[in-house]
C-alpha cells in the first residue's frame, strides 16, 4: 500500500472518531476500520493501535445502542 493510501485512511479514521449518530456514518466507519486492519502500524503496539482501538469502541457503542433499540421496539 503507497503512503498516500495510508495517509487516506487514517485521515479517514480520524474524522470519524465521534459518537456514531447514524447507518451511513457506521458503514463508513466499519470500512474505514477494515482497511486499519489490513496495515501493519494498527498491529498491538503499533502507532495505529490506539486509533483502532477508538474508532472499533464508537462502532461498537453504536451496535449497543441499535440493539437496545431493536428489543425496545420489540417489545
Amino acid at each position: 500500500m503507497s503512503d498516500e493510501n495510508r495517509n487516506l485512511i487514517v485521515q479517514k479514521a480520524k474524522a470519524l472518531l465521534h459518537p456514531i449518530a447514524n447507518e451511513a456514518e457506521y458503514d463508513g466507519a466499519v470500512s474505514v476500520l477494515n482497511a486499519l486492519l489490513d496495515l501493519p502500524e494498527s498491529s498491538e503496539g503499533g502507532p495505529l493501535a490506539g486509533l483502532l482501538v477508538a474508532l472499533g469502541e464508537f462502532i461498537g457503542d453504536y451496535e449497543d445502542a441499535r440493539r437496545a433499540d431493536e428489543v425496545r421496539d420489540e417489545s
